[in-house]
């Protein structure tokens, strides 16, 4: 059981955007690293577009599940794991981490632009 990537994107406008991500790529050769972590950006980008307010999703692709959990606010909370991570764990992960970004970040931090924001307690 592994999580890959915890990332949080504002979904309310096309291209999604990814204001705060944190990557698990260790386990992949420093040679690919830069590729898997591309290739997780871009399909979180995808699955937040595709998950409306309110609305909670798994997503299998390839090795992957994608946990997704749109919210009202015009954000959207993913998780990326390995099949055996249960999807009731993630979507709680995932309600607790979307409900301290919006609790520490006003809107006007991140609903505007490309703002990336650090949020350290995802490491």
């Amino acid at each position: 059981m592994k999580l890959h990537y915890i990332g949080i994107l504002r979904n309310e406008s096309q291209p999604a955007h990814e204001i705060v991500a944190e990557k698990e790529l260790s386990s992949y050769s420093r040679f690919t690293r830069n590729n898997y972590g591309e290739f997780m950006t871009l399909f979180a980008k995808t699955v937040a577009e595709r998950t409306r307010p309110g609305q909670r999703q798994d997503v299998e692709e390839q090795d992957y599940t994608f946990h997704a959990y749109g919210r009202t606010e015009g954000v959207c909370g993913i998780i990326i794991s390995d099949h055996q991570y249960p999807a009731l764990v993630a979507h709680q992960l995932l309600s607790k981490v979307v409900d301290e970004f919006l609790s520490k970040n006003p809107r006007s931090s991140w609903a505007t632009g490309t703002p990336t924001l650090s949020m350290p307690e995802l490491k």
